[in-house]
């Protein structure tokens, strides 16, 4: 083993050897081989052609080409008018969508659901944190909670949501947006 030692040892030191009596090229060999190279590089590199504004252009056309497709496949808008009414539209819906009252209402009326057993009115705060829950009612009517003066404040905007138990279509009617002025 130790003779495997000596003779790497000895190698190593021959390579050392040469690499150091070895004539290092000179800068101007340096450049020569370089020009070479980049001569040699540039005879055989094509130019590439600009695509760049053909391939915008291309991307641009099919957007609009796939905005016009999907548009011509959305429904014709037509004039909602809101007369307040939700539900099956026998009753008026109090406070109605989108109204500005000047002060809290004083009860929540939504139509009446076939098949509805009993209902439950949510009212949420415009960033639908909930802020209170009625009981279950059988009647399509609650009065206003003992609370509403302090519940609400001028300015701000709600929301209400009334939950339906039984075997209505609709478990839930809503949302009913109002501001207090």
């Amino acid at each position: 083993m130790d003779r495997k030692k000596v003779e790497r040892d000895n190698e190593d030191q021959m390579r050392e050897e040469i690499r150091r009596r070895s004539p290092r090229p000179s800068a101007a060999h340096d450049r020569r081989i370089l020009d070479v190279a980049r001569a040699t590089a540039a005879a055989t590199r094509r130019p590439k052609p600009r695509r760049s504004w053909l391939m915008v252009g291309a991307g641009i056309a099919a957007s609009t080409l796939v905005a016009l497709s999907v548009w011509q496949m959305l429904p014709v808008n037509t004039l909602i008018i809101d007369t307040g009414l939700r539900g099956n539209g026998d009753e008026a819906v109090w406070p109605a969508e989108n109204r500005s009252l000047a002060a809290e209402p004083d009860e929540f009326r939504w139509a009446a659901q076939a098949g509805a057993e009993l209902y439950r009115v949510n009212i949420y705060n415009d960033s639908a944190e909930l802020l209170w829950t009625s009981a279950w009612v059988a009647e399509n009517r609650l009065p206003a909670p003992e609370v509403a003066q302090l519940m609400f404040s001028s300015g701000a905007r709600y929301f209400w949501v009334v939950k339906v138990d039984g075997t209505a279509a609709r478990e839930e009617l809503g949302p009913y947006w109002f501001r207090i002025e």
